[in-house]
């Protein structure tokens, strides 16, 4: 990446990408959506730790929808009237829905 920016975390491509595309095009993300999703260089979703509690924290604080792994949905707690939960494969995914 250029400058000073460095990604350390495999969730950090999913915020570069999204935020750039974002810009690129000139289009809000979506207000209200949480991704809680890891990401490699090649679009790949993966499976995230502590699933449930991340939910449970984004339900808490408003979101209305939350974006996690596919492979991670078997474990999704029931959630509050409301609260939309999307399971996803491909970062190509998580564009279509935060665009």
């Amino acid at each position: 990446l250029v400058g000073e920016l460095t990604v350390d975390e495999s969730w950090h491509y999913c915020v570069i990408v999204t935020a750039g595309l974002s810009s690129l095009k000139d289009v809000p993300l979506v207000l209200n959506a949480c991704l809680i999703v890891e990401s490699g260089s090649g679009g790949e979703v993966r499976a995230v730790p502590q699933a449930e509690l991340r939910i449970m924290e984004a339900a808490k604080l408003g979101f209305e929808t939350i974006m996690l792994p596919k492979s991670n949905l078997k474990s999704v707690p029931k959630m509050a009237k409301g609260t939309k939960i999307v399971g996803v494969d491909k970062l190509s995914e998580v564009v279509k829905i935060v665009l």
